[in-house]
């Protein structure tokens, strides 16, 4: 696995996990490595380990089998790669992982702390300048349904943008609304509905 994909089982391994109950209420996946490696600021206390509750995501009975390799690759990784969930994944999803997940643009980094506070330089760069938003603010180009829900998702990165600029200031907010709304036209990815991000 040095160098390769951080999973250490098998593929007839993977195929034996099977969709169950958890074995364990609580996990705990010990923490390695300097804080700024990890994605949390410099000089931020780094925990020996985080604490997962192991919530069901299987109709609140069985834990899907995605789960457990999700965790396989959390606790083989050692935190020696950032660890990273799209955004396009449904709400319910990897729920376990939710306290963890911190969103920096289309994706969500674990770092090891509860409740992260925004990484704002990784987000603005991502949602302002790395992202190209082609299309969405052209009345001319036909957006289908995947288009509107992939625009969606790149909206979801401008909100949480503005919900850390809002604590800046409001009108730092209101920048950020505005610029979401060049690119990405809320009536284009919703259509008759107007987004208010600086509440």
């Amino acid at each position: 696995m040095p160098g390769g994909f951080p999973l250490a089982l098998s593929a007839d391994q993977r195929r034996a996990l099977t969709t169950g109950p958890w074995t364990d209420t609580v996990l705990s996946i010990p923490v390695n490595g300097a804080a700024e490696r990890l994605g949390l600021p410099r000089g931020s206390a780094v925990p020996d380990a985080i604490t997962l509750a192991a919530v069901s995501t299987l109709n609140g009975q069985a834990v899907l089998r995605q789960d457990l390799i999700l965790l396989r690759i959390l606790e083989d990784n050692r935190w020696r790669r950032p660890f990273c969930l799209g955004l396009g994944l449904a709400p319910g999803s990897y729920v376990w992982l939710a306290p963890y997940r911190r969103v920096d643009g289309l994706f969500g980094r674990v770092v090891p702390t509860q409740d992260p506070p925004p990484d704002l330089r990784t987000l603005r760069a991502n949602v302002l300048r790395t992202y190209e938003y082609r299309g969405y603010a052209d009345s001319t180009v036909r957006l289908d349904d995947v288009a509107r829900q992939m625009g969606q998702h790149y909206a979801a990165g401008f909100m949480a943008l503005a919900r850390a600029e809002h604590q800046l200031g409001a009108g730092r907010c209101h920048g950020i609304q505005e610029a979401m709304e060049r690119r990405l036209p809320p009536e284009r990815l919703h259509p008759g509905v107007t987004i208010e991000l600086c509440r």
